[in-house]
Formats: structure tokens, sequence, C-alpha cells
């Protein structure tokens, strides 16, 4: 569910014409980043460790980006997400104890240009 500020933001801003896609509140996420989420919630990559954990987030966001964000931002429609690469940096990257430039790294091959213009 969208904190009220999002969900009345969102209204205002339909208002005016803009188009506004919230990936995570108003649709599904891809199959293909849905389906790599749940093996990483479930705890299957665990034994694996951080860095496995990292990359399948990483390819899971790949996903989204590609098939969700991507063709919406193309189509010139503002994106809200309730978390992008800053989760990955502190889950994974902090908590997990991986290298700052592996995570850099991981963000550029997965995300490319898609970095957001504002976080909150």
């Amino acid at each position: 569910m969208a904190p009220k500020w999002v969900s009345r933001w969102y209204r205002g801003a339909a208002i005016y014409g803009l188009a506004v896609l919230l990936p995570q509140y108003l649709q599904a996420p891809p199959p293909g980043a849905e389906a790599v989420r749940h093996v990483v919630l479930s705890g299957a990559a665990e034994p694996f460790g951080p860095e496995m954990e990292a990359i399948l987030f990483a390819a899971a966001r790949a996903d989204h980006v590609d098939r969700t964000i991507r063709p919406a931002l193309e189509r010139g429609a503002i994106v809200l997400c309730d978390r992008f690469v800053d989760s990955s940096r502190v889950y994974q990257g902090v908590t997990g104890g991986l290298d700052p430039s592996f995570m850099e790294e991981l963000e550029r091959a997965t995300v490319e240009d898609m970095m957001p213009d504002l976080t909150l």
C-alpha cells in the first residue's frame, strides 16, 4: 500500500496530465523479477553468501528496469519506486560486508543509466 502522501501526489499529478507509474504498488512486478526475488526471500540463496544474494537481487532489478521502468520512462511517465539500488547497498553491501566497488560494478551492469533523479 502506498503511503498517503504518495497517493495524494499521484492523484494531483494526474490532474495536470502527468503519467505516473508506481511499479511496486499498482501492478505485479515482472515474472522474472518476482521469481528471483522469491528465491532470495525464501532463504534458498542464503547458503551461497551475500555475493550471490546481491547478484540475484541485481538480476531481479535488471528485469524490472527492462520490462517496467525503462518503457514507462520512454513513454514520458514519472516512475516512483519504493526501493532501488540504495536498498541493495545497505542490505547486501553494508550488512553483508560486500566491497563497495563490487556493489557499484553490479549496479552499472544491471541498471546502466537508469539511476533515480531523487531518492528520499
